[in-house]
């Protein structure tokens, strides 16, 4: 699915059902909406996120990432390079941005350092150096906090 179309099929959610739902449940029923082909796949993971405060958007944030990119605690397991579609929400938004990207970073279970299990996704090219900016201007000066996070 082209991103004109995402962005269209989001389009066509909001004015049916999005505007009047809460964010988490906006974000799934677009999740639960749209599909993608990815190459040789029927279909990428569709994964919902929600930061839900400055300080877990600095946890999941990873800024060292060629296009910027996020750590989503899961159980499920992925593999180094697989394709998945973000429907990200950062606190404070109307709605979810719609972002295709690859696994870039694995914490596995019992992972040093007490972090959790999961997957850290680089966005890709078309709209992650967007997205860096919108999350480092969320942030503002706690992007440079020395604070933990999930992958560093």
């Amino acid at each position: 699915m082209s991103d004109e179309e995402i962005q269209r099929k989001l389009k066509e959610l909001r004015a049916n059902n999005g505007k009047d739902k809460p964010q988490k449940e906006a974000a799934a029923a677009i999740a639960s909406a749209v599909t993608t082909s990815v190459k040789g796949r029927d279909s990428a993971d569709i994964i919902p996120v929600y930061l839900s405060s400055r300080n877990i958007t600095h946890a999941s944030y990873m800024p060292f990432l060629k296009n910027g990119g996020v750590f989503i605690p899961l159980d499920k397991k992925y593999t180094l390079g697989e394709e998945v579609f973000l429907l990200l929400t950062i606190k404070g938004q109307a709605e979810p941005i719609p972002v295709a990207g690859k696994v870039a970073w694995i914490n596995p279970k019992g992972v040093q350092g007490h972090r959790p299990r999961g997957i850290g996704v680089e966005f890709n090219a078309t709209n992650g150096p967007e997205l860096q900016k919108t999350i480092e201007k969320y942030l503002g000066n706690a992007l440079h906090a020395k604070n933990v996070t999930y992958t560093m």
